[in-house]
């Protein structure tokens, strides 16, 4: 597994599972980046995506970007997520602390995600 967390790193795959504590935006979008009619989604508050089945090889032709990463495994980490998706199964509450709801749910159809805020990192004086 591959972590990626720097601002537009990007994963694309066929089914993304992931992790997050609040959506902020849901929209429906004519063209994403992939060409196809799909739904939007801003993830945001330690944001977790991973790859969980690949696409087929002719898609990552067609995709010309040096940070987008096509592996299965591959994942981004970060304070904020944009997330391009044709449908979304049920979020779910994963375990963790009730005040922190942390909220899982795989994407599914050509998901496309990038990294649009990075953590940021506080270093010792």
């Amino acid at each position: 597994m591959t972590k990626y967390s720097s601002a537009g790193d990007a994963i694309v795959g066929e089914r993304i599972a992931s992790r997050f504590r609040k959506v902020n935006i849901m929209e429906v979008i004519n063209k994403g980046v992939l060409g196809f009619r799909c739904f939007r989604a801003k993830l945001r508050g330690n944001v977790f995506c991973v790859i969980d089945k690949c696409l087929e090889v002719s898609v990552h032709n067609s995709i010309k970007k040096p940070n987008i990463h096509f592996n299965k495994g591959d994942a981004l980490k970060g304070e904020q997520i944009l997330t391009e998706f044709g449908k979304r199964r049920k979020l779910s509450l994963a375990q963790g602390s009730s005040s922190h709801r942390i909220q899982t749910t795989v994407f599914e159809n050509n998901v496309y995600c990038v990294i649009d805020l990075p953590f940021e990192f506080l270093r010792n004086p």
